[in-house]
C-alpha cells in the first residue's frame, strides 16, 4: 500500500496509532508508523493492522482474524494503554498472535479433557455417529473458549 492510501484509511476508520511517525515528502504529510483500524467486513467488525517495513519503504497490512478482532477490541476499550505501548515498539501482531494461539492451546486440551469424561460424547464416538460427536466437541469447545478466554485475555 501507498504512505497516501495508508494516511486515507486511518484518517477514515476509527482506529488507534503509535506515537512514532514517517514523513511522506510527496504528499507533506505525517503518517505513523503503525496503526489499528476498526473496519466492516461481512457486517462483521475486523481489525486490520498497518505497518511501515523500512526495508521495503512501503506500508504492509495484516487483517487480524476473528478471535484476534475480538482481543483487539478488548485491549481498545479497556487496556488502551497496553494497546499502545504494543503499538509504539511495535510488537503489537506479534504479541496478538502469541496469546491467542497460547489461549487456543489451552481450549483445545480443556476440551478434549471434557471430552473424555463426558458420557454422550463417548457414546457418539462408540457408536460412530461423526456429525452428532463433531457437534458436540464443537459445544465443548466453545464452553471451554467461554472459561478460559476471559481468564487468559481479558485480565
Amino acid at each position: 500500500m501507498t504512505k497516501l492510501q495508508v494516511f486515507e484509511c486511518i484518517q477514515n476508520y476509527p482506529g488507534i496509532t503509535s506515537s512514532e511517525m514517517i514523513y511522506d515528502s510527496d504528499s507533506n504529510i505525517n503518517i505513523p508508523r503503525y496503526a489499528v483500524v476498526e473496519v466492516l467486513e461481512d457486517s462483521e467488525k475486523m481489525y486490520h493492522y498497518y505497518h511501515f517495513n523500512e526495508k521495503t519503504g512501503t506500508f504492509s497490512v495484516r487483517a487480524f482474524t476473528s478471535d484476534e478482532s475480538l482481543y483487539i477490541n478488548y485491549l481498545m476499550n479497556n487496556r488502551a494503554d497496553l494497546l499502545l505501548d504494543m503499538l509504539n515498539s511495535g510488537t503489537l501482531y506479534k504479541n496478538v498472535r502469541r496469546l491467542i494461539r497460547k489461549a487456543d492451546s489451552a481450549v483445545e486440551h480443556q476440551a478434549a479433557v471434557w471430552a473424555e469424561s463426558n458420557e454422550e460424547v463417548q457414546l457418539t464416538l462408540k457408536s460412530k455417529d461423526e456429525i452428532k460427536y463433531r457437534k458436540l466437541l464443537e459445544g465443548l469447545y466453545s464452553a471451554a473458549q467461554d472459561e478460559i478466554y476471559p481468564a487468559m485475555l481479558y485480565v
